[in-house]
């Protein structure tokens, strides 16, 4: 992965530089992570989220900006240019992430498994399906409420948000002090 732009809250990963107006270092190298592994990166306002799967379980890590909390009880309030591990997801599988101004939004799945045995031909083949569970948790900012948890205190660990039906979407974007949800249900 390559990296350029605003660097002032180390939401490039990088350490001492402000600005970076040419491509630089891999960051996957940077960090000793394997890039196969990579499967996702979002972007707050001054906050990234990483997720790699990592001998089968998803991993999920924040750098930049945490003011709020925004990449977990690590450091609340301060900037990193390390990669912080919030270990909170770790047990779980995720199907989707949003990082909003200085909130995020994280929403699980589940894998189910199909196994068929095909005797002809001697071959077992099997089928990996994720499938939304619906459960939605959010952590950061929440000055305006975006947290979606029935108060406006910031959240440095991840809290589910209750609906009465399952989430198929979240949405906000690096800009909002917002968060959208789809259930599919008018």
């Amino acid at each position: 992965m390559l990296l350029f732009g605003d660097n002032d809250s180390k939401q490039l990963g990088l350490e001492g530089i402000e600005k970076l107006n040419n491509l630089t270092n891999n960051i996957f190298e940077k960090k000793n992570l394997n890039y196969k592994n990579f499967k996702m990166i979002k972007n707050g306002y001054y906050h990234n989220l990483l997720l790699f799967n990592e001998n089968g379980k998803d991993k999920l890590y924040g750098f930049g900006n945490n003011e709020y909390g925004q990449i977990g009880e690590f450091n609340v309030g301060k900037n990193t240019s390390d990669l912080v591990e919030i270990k909170f997801f770790n047990d779980k599988k995720i199907k989707d992430i949003e990082c909003g101004s200085h909130h995020n939004l994280i929403l699980l799945g589940y894998y189910f498994y199909l196994l068929f045995i095909i005797y002809y031909l001697l071959f077992i083949i099997y089928y990996l399906f994720l499938i939304e569970n619906g459960e939605v948790f959010s952590f950061g900012s929440n000055g305006y409420g975006q947290l979606g948890i029935n108060s406006t205190e910031n959240k440095s660990t991840p809290q589910k948000i209750n609906f009465n039906f399952k989430i198929k979407k979240i949405f906000t974007n690096s800009l909002s002090y917002s968060s959208f949800f789809y259930s599919g249900k008018k």
